[in-house]
């Protein structure tokens, strides 16, 4: 495995404190400032692998024991 570099060391501390400086997705001087907050929604949007899962588990109520679902893509190429 290659040791990380002085910029691989830089650009991973970066990322950190992007990821520490914001909430929910939305910068923190947005998120807890009383009036930028005001302009705050809730939108929604469907994450299909999870809907697969709640699928399986609602006809699945009681797999057996160590049973472990997991996601796979079945589309093959070219199909519609």
């Amino acid at each position: 495995m290659k040791q990380w570099s002085d910029k691989d060391r830089t650009l991973a501390l970066a990322l950190e404190i992007h990821e520490s400086s914001s909430t929910m997705g939305l910068p923190n001087e947005v998120v807890y400032d009383v009036e930028l907050g005001q302009w705050i929604d809730v939108k929604t949007r469907t994450n299909m692998a999870q809907a697969a899962l709640d699928r399986w588990h609602k006809e699945n109520p009681k797999p057996d024991p160590g049973t472990e679902p997991y996601l796979v893509y079945v589309k093959e190429e070219g199909e519609q």
